[in-house]
């Protein structure tokens, strides 16, 4: 008991007790009375063998909070709602029970047969010879206990005689005995595969010779007078009915003539024309001349029996053109200065307005003139003076009109380029400007302050100064130096006042 503000509480007083369980004061503590289905100390836990869910007298015990039904014999299942038709086992003779769906088998020992294994299996031992299948009987067969299904080409009770007939080893019909192969029909050899001659019963009537062909076919060679496959027939064509040297053939109901050229009729009797044979086509009208025909074609036709199409009849070729109609294709002969299919348009390369060799290409409504190296201009009348090029050592020709002028590298001067820049690179020091002499190779026009050969020596400590043993311009000692002329002295900067100087070409 416990004293809680001077109250006496007893155990069951919080409901310990689960799921509608009856809770009961026992000494120093309480009991829960649970209700069925429940079990626990409190009644918490759920009791799967209540109610018992195993039929049949089975046993229900809980395992890992599932139940497991302990069957009683003959009876099987989670619940053992089952019969167990394998309990007790219904096989004998040490045969297994395999339990089917509403039925059982019986597995048996080889030596046992039947649906409990009751019966004997005389088979046990294999009597059958030679792959023969045993099955067992009652009362007939091998020993009065078992028959014997023999393979193919055996025989016998036990299949031990071999049939040497099974296969038919005889060919053509013939009939096999024991293995010997009785022919028929006049062939022979051992599995009468030999066919006989088809000449050897003489097929061929009325003195017909006969001649094998192949193994088993032959043919009649008539004499005169007769026919058919066995010269069975007479002749139609003896004596021969077709005149003028017609070709006779037997038919089934008489014959035919087949006549030479120029004869038709029945005996090849009449003289044949030659328009009878209709060879005008297309409406022509047909005529003999001299023995041979001749067809008037009609408008649009043409050709010996008119058969041609005449496309030309029309007059579809332009301008003057020549019209002929060859292999059933048009074709128009263009006169001078027109072309196309028909002769439609102008050819405006015709003549050709190109001169010097120059080719012509025709536009939409004009030409363009391609015009050989030398040449130039609409018609290749203007004869180009950069060509061949005048110019050396890879320089651009420039014309012109029909002079031309030579833009020089770096390195190289003259009229064509071919002289040696004697000014590049600028020898001249302080500014000074580098003039290309024949004579002198270069001379360095210098600034006022600077003088020497390359304007290396300033002007205040220098009165004098020899090049080449020669005495230099007096130009030098000015202010803007010399001009390029190497002998007039400069104005101003950059050659100011000087005269101008520059080439012609020759």
């Amino acid at each position: 008991m416990v004293f809680i503000n001077r109250f006496l509480l007893g155990h069951c007083d919080g409901d310990p007790c689960m799921n509608g369980a009856t809770c009961n004061e026992v000494r120093d503590g309480y009991e829960c009375i649970c209700p069925i289905g429940f079990k626990g100390t409190d009644c918490e836990e759920e009791d799967k063998c209540h109610p018992n869910p195993c039929h049949s007298g089975g046993v229900c015990t809980e395992s890992n909070g599932q139940y497991v039904c302990t069957c009683a014999e003959g009876f099987k299942g989670i619940n053992c709602q089952e019969m167990n038709r394998c309990q007790p086992n219904p096989c004998r003779n040490g045969g297994s029970c395999n339990e089917l769906i509403g039925d059982y088998e019986c597995i048996c020992p080889a030596e046992y047969l039947g649906k409990e294994c009751t019966e004997i299996n005389h088979c046990h031992l294999t009597p059958c010879l030679n792959g023969g299948t045993c099955s067992a009987t009652l009362g007939i067969g091998f020993s009065g206990l078992v028959q014997c299904m023999c393979f193919p080409g055996f025989s016998g009770s036990r299949c031990e005689v071999k049939d040497r007939c099974h296969l038919n080893p005889c060919k053509n019909g013939g009939n096999c005995h024991d293995g010997i192969c009785n022919c028929i029909g006049g062939y022979t050899g051992e599995y009468c595969e030999t066919s006989p001659s088809p000449c050897s019963v003489s097929p061929c009537l009325n003195g017909g010779t006969c001649l094998t062909k192949g193994l088993t076919s032959y043919k009649c060679i008539c004499r005169h007078g007769f026919r058919g496959s066995n010269c069975e027939e007479e002749s139609r064509c003896e004596p021969n009915p077709c005149l003028n040297y017609g070709i006779c053939f037997d038919q089934e109901e008489g014959f035919k003539c087949e006549c030479t050229h120029g004869f038709k009729g029945t005996h090849c009797e009449e003289e044949l024309s030659p328009c009878d044979t209709n060879p005008c086509l297309n409406e022509a009208t047909c005529i003999v001349e001299y023995q041979k025909y001749k067809c008037l074609c009609k408008l649009g036709y043409k050709g010996q029996n008119c058969e041609d199409l005449d496309k030309c009849h029309r007059h579809p070729c332009k301008n003057g053109a020549t019209c002929s109609s060859e292999s059933d294709e048009l074709r128009c002969e263009c006169r001078q200065g027109f072309k196309g299919i028909l002769c439609e348009e102008q050819d405006h390369c015709f003549p050709n307005p190109c001169l010097n060799g120059g080719i012509c290409f025709e536009n939409a409504d004009s030409y363009t003139c391609q015009c050989p190296s030398a040449y130039k201009g609409i018609h290749c009348t203007e004869r180009d003076p950069c060509h061949p090029n005048p110019c050396h050592h890879d320089a651009l020709c420039m014309p012109e009109g029909e002079e031309f002028r030579c833009h020089c590298n770096l390195g190289w001067s003259g009229l064509s380029c071919e002289e040696e820049d004697r000014c590049h690179p600028n020898p001249c020091l302080h500014g000074g400007v580098c003039v290309a002499h024949a004579s002198l190779q270069y001379e360095c026009h210098c600034p006022s302050s600077f003088a020497g050969l390359t304007c290396e020596v300033e002007s205040a400590s220098v009165h004098h100064y020899e090049d080449h043993n020669e005495n230099l311009p007096n130009c030098r000692n000015t202010r803007f130096g010399c001009c390029p002329d190497g002998e007039n002295a400069a104005n101003g900067a950059n050659g100011a006042g000087c005269p101008e100087f520059h080439y012609r070409p020759p």
